[in-house]
């Protein structure tokens, strides 16, 4: 099995130091021919290429083998900055000033082609090779990464004893992935197209299951972000934050993909599963009956003549209608006081989150925010939109209320002048992540940005959305006791 080379993208050399005066150059003359530019030239800046680069054949016909020039060669074409062509180079043609700074500056394809060969002295070149050092081009760092990269793979290739065990594509998307890992932000994950189809499937889950949102936190750490409310899962015992490591017997490590995941876990309904969780540090058994899952994004109710109550469960661009449903379902039946509870919502889309906070935030005001690397843009109220501010309004929080849960409860307490902000402290995460979605269905999720609520301009990364009262559910009764206190609550 043949691993392929993995190409970072155009990347230069670093010119490190042998002195010039210290390279033989044969023509008696004060100038450099193309065959002893490319033997000169590339000593200069070639200490650390690998030593596979002795098995590169050059298949330049006028070349000879063992002679400084093919032995260059060799390392240009080994770190890819040169073709390998059958074919004669035009070794004895003197340079000029414009194909030096050409190939300076660039990796080289076929330029020695040139119809026009006008000298270039000795000095000149020189100079113009010093002054390359100085150039943005040259990535010491970079080329030598690439470098002891394409050497281990050579290696693997050539010598390893078990070759049957080494796929390539294996390898290529683990690198990847440690590659974004080493980051550092829990936050940018590279997703290879087979657990990039689940990543997906999560965020909208439908099927016969245990009726959970399930979050792959690194491609090796998977928790339950939320149990859906009145679900076999949360009737069972599950809790948002809860490691999965076994179901049945299938341990959870480094190597489980969420396919793997969601597989153990649905179908059929009316069966039973055991899953091992790890919460406060201690193990967990569960055992969950399976259900058929028709997944809701919103619930909404009439608790009694003055309260409304709006369960969202997550923001996507199909919680859009059911939210604007929901709003004209309050109005109908004259609701003084609206509850939206976003507690274990673990979020969702800025887009679709902006649209439902519309409703509260006046017309042409900054709904939210959003700072990027070099610029920052803002996302401003319709003046189409219907406004309810004048209603009082409670949003319920707690630890599992993430990302666009959080700027819809700190927009709301921004704009709404009668409102209450009850639970406990969110999760804390306001960054922005862009997805990209790849041809061969890899997915590299990353962030970009940070938002901010547009009137107060907070920004909670790390430091959480606070409650106005802060109160936290008994989860051995069945009552709500955070409900219950949000249907009493007067301003």
């Amino acid at each position: 099995m043949q691993m392929k080379r993995i190409k970072i993208g155009l990347l230069g050399i670093g010119l490190l130091g042998i002195g010039f005066s210290n390279i033989w150059i044969s023509s008696a003359q004060n100038f450099l021919n193309f065959g002893e530019f490319l033997t000169v030239y590339f000593e200069w800046i070639s200490e650390d290429v690998p030593n596979t680069w002795k098995y590169i054949d050059v298949e330049y016909d006028n070349v000879r083998k063992w002679t400084a020039l093919y032995q260059s060669l060799q390392k240009w074409i080994y770190m890819d900055l040169f073709p390998n062509l059958d074919q004669d180079l035009p070794t004895d043609k003197y340079l000029t000033q414009d194909f030096v700074t050409k190939f300076l500056s660039t990796k080289t394809d076929n330029k020695f082609n040139a119809e026009k060969w006008e000298k270039i002295d000795t000095e000149r070149t020189k100079y113009m090779i010093e002054q390359s050092k100085k150039s943005s081009v040259w990535n010491t760092r970079s080329q030598i990464w690439q470098n002891l990269l394409n050497d281990i793979i050579d290696r693997l290739d050539e010598n390893y004893i078990y070759p049957n065990d080494i796929s390539s594509t294996k390898l290529e998307y683990g690198a990847i992935q440690w590659y974004v890992e080493a980051i550092g932000d829990p936050y940018t994950v590279f997703f290879p197209p087979k657990e990039a189809k689940n990543f997906e499937d999560s965020l909208e889950w439908e099927f016969e299951g245990i009726w959970a949102y399930i979050e792959m936190l690194k491609p090796w750490v998977i928790i339950i972000s939320a149990p859906i409310k009145n679900s076999p899962a949360e009737k069972y015992g599950a809790k948002a934050g809860d490691v999965i490591l076994k179901v049945w017997n299938n341990e959870v490590d480094e190597n489980t993909s969420m396919t793997d995941l969601v597989n153990w876990i649905k179908w059929p309904s009316w069966t039973f599963v055991d899953i091992e969780v790890l919460r406060d540090w201690e193990i967990k058994e569960l055992k969950i009956k399976r259900d058929k899952i028709v997944l809701p994004n919103i619930e909404y109710e009439l608790l009694d003549w003055w309260n409304c109550y709006m369960s969202i469960n997550q923001f996507n661009v199909q919680s859009r209608a059911q939210f604007r449903d929901a709003i004209n379902y309050f109005e109908e039946n004259n609701c003084s006081k609206y509850i939206f509870d976003v507690r274990n919502n673990p979020g969702g889309w800025l887009e679709d989150v902006s649209y439902m906070l519309d409703y509260f935030v006046p017309s042409s005001k900054n709904i939210a925010m959003i700072k990027y690397k070099n610029n920052e843009s803002t996302i401003q109220a319709s003046s189409l939109t219907r406004k309810v501010m004048d209603k009082d309004v409670i949003v319920l929080i707690n630890w599992w209320s993430a990302s666009a849960s959080e700027i819809f409860a700190g927009v709301i307490k921004d704009y709404v002048e009668d409102s209450l902000l009850l639970g406990t402290k969110t999760f804390g995460k306001w960054s922005v992540q862009n997805l990209i979605e790849y041809t061969d269905g890899s997915m590299f999720k990353y962030t970009t940005a940070k938002w901010y609520t547009g009137l107060s301009k907070k920004n909670i990364d790390g430091e959480w959305i606070k409650p106005d009262l802060k109160l936290e559910d008994n989860p051995d009764t069945e009552m709500d006791e955070v409900l219950e206190v949000a249907k009493i609550y007067k301003f």
